[in-house]
């Protein structure tokens, strides 16, 4: 009878002490709750810190950046490029959507087959606003041919673009348009304008790269790198 009696009071003393320890952990949470927030100080302080003021002069969006020969040559949207040698000065190289321009103007001679299908005006599918658009270019040099190839997209909305691919026998151009690689944007309606028909039959394309009549965007982002499905195949198993 006394070992239970002991037990007991040892199981009560346990109950009494964690209530005790819950009571003033309470206290402690409502004590800090009340108290007024530490003011954080985020400034900082530049006076140890060597500055200047550097500026490039040109202005290249979305650029690729290829180096040959100890110059380095940046390649931007809206048909822009620039040149340099430490990086820090820059020589504006082409810019601009023109004719005259030395990079990439030679599409103008070929704008039948350039912008057949998107990013102009007069495309298939013309560009959303009127403009013409070419985007996001980037440029490798081929050991095998000696040539500079340059990759770009004519793109006529936040969907429909035409990958395509200029040479050239000068990092500095110009690159003359060799043809389309990559369709996206199309539906039932224009689907006959790309060459995805020569890969896979009309069901098949209908199936898969169109939804609800549309382009299916949603499960073929403008991607070649097939890891951009690599998390998504993973989640499901």
């Amino acid at each position: 009878m006394l070992s239970d009696k002991t037990n007991i009071g040892g199981e009560t003393m346990k109950r009494f002490f964690s209530c005790v320890l819950a009571i003033s952990m309470m206290g402690s949470l409502v004590a800090c709750s009340g108290s007024e927030s530490e003011v954080k100080n985020y400034s900082v302080n530049y006076d140890d810190v060597a500055c200047g003021n550097v500026s490039s002069g040109v202005s290249v969006h979305d650029p690729s950046i290829l180096e040959v020969d100890g110059t380095y040559y940046i390649f931007g949207s809206h048909m822009s490029a620039a040149k340099s040698t430490d990086l820090l000065n820059w020589e504006k190289v082409a810019d601009g959507y023109s004719k005259t321009n030395p990079v990439y103007g030679q599409i103008y001679d070929v704008a039948d087959k350039s912008f057949a299908y998107s990013g102009s005006k007069d495309s298939i599918i013309k560009t959303d606003d009127g403009k013409t658009h070419v985007w996001a270019p980037d440029v490798i040099y081929n050991e095998t041919t000696g040539l500079y190839y340059m990759y770009y997209c004519t793109t006529s909305t936040f969907n429909a673009s035409n990958l395509c691919y200029g040479t050239s026998e000068s990092p500095e151009g110009p690159y003359e348009w060799q043809g389309a690689l990559i369709y996206s944007g199309f539906t039932n309606k224009n689907i006959d304008a790309t060459d995805v028909l020569d890969y896979v039959d009309a069901d098949y394309a209908k199936k898969h790269y169109i939804k609800g009549g549309a382009y299916n965007y949603e499960d073929y982002p403008n991607a070649i790198d097939p890891t951009v499905f690599m998390i998504r195949m993973a989640e499901c198993g």
